[in-house]
């Protein structure tokens, strides 16, 4: 198994170039005229890096299925290839590994790279494949009420009325 994504980085890192792109007009317009937006846009930047796991399966799970729709659409893969479309593993390293070399990218581009190799086919590269060094963050969520904190937290609600007409003298 080792050896396997051994072979498959090596053969990744050979076939992902430093692509070039110019970005144009604003990123997320351009993204949402062409329907592109959730992971797809994250930058490589918030994929690479051992706290990133979890991200980077999630892109994963995401890349294997834009793979799954270039074969419904027609797309046939290279025989011989020794990386394995159907492989979340390989996906992961060469999404890595496209990510390792160009930080300010997206997910989608890696994935279009990872999709050239495996298909042989020049993917459409669009200018909101690239990222600004700042992407806004989502907010943390507040913290959720525990039973400790719920005794000692007032309830912000009236008390309910007995009747739905009001008090009765």
């Amino acid at each position: 198994m080792l050896a396997r994504i051994i072979l498959a980085m090596a053969a990744a890192t050979a076939a992902f170039p430093t692509a070039a792109q110019k970005a144009e007009g604003t990123l997320a317009e351009e993204a949402a005229a062409a329907g592109i937006g959730g992971v797809g846009l994250s930058p490589c930047a918030d994929l690479v890096g051992v706290e990133n796991v979890s991200v980077l399966a999630q892109a994963a799970d995401w890349a294997l299925g834009y793979i799954a729709g270039r074969i419904d659409a027609g797309d046939a893969l290279v025989e011989g290839e020794p990386l394995d479309a159907s492989s979340s593993t390989d996906i992961a390293t060469g999404i890595l590994l496209f990510c390792t070399d160009n930080p300010d990218a997206t997910l989608l581009a890696a994935t279009r790279s990872y999709g050239e190799r495996v298909f042989g086919t020049e993917p459409v590269r669009r200018s909101f494949e690239r990222v600004p060094a700042r992407v806004p963050r989502p907010r943390p969520r507040p913290p959720g009420r525990t039973p400790e904190t719920a005794d000692a937290t007032p309830d912000p609600s009236p008390p309910a009325t007995p009747d739905a007409t009001g008090p009765t003298e």
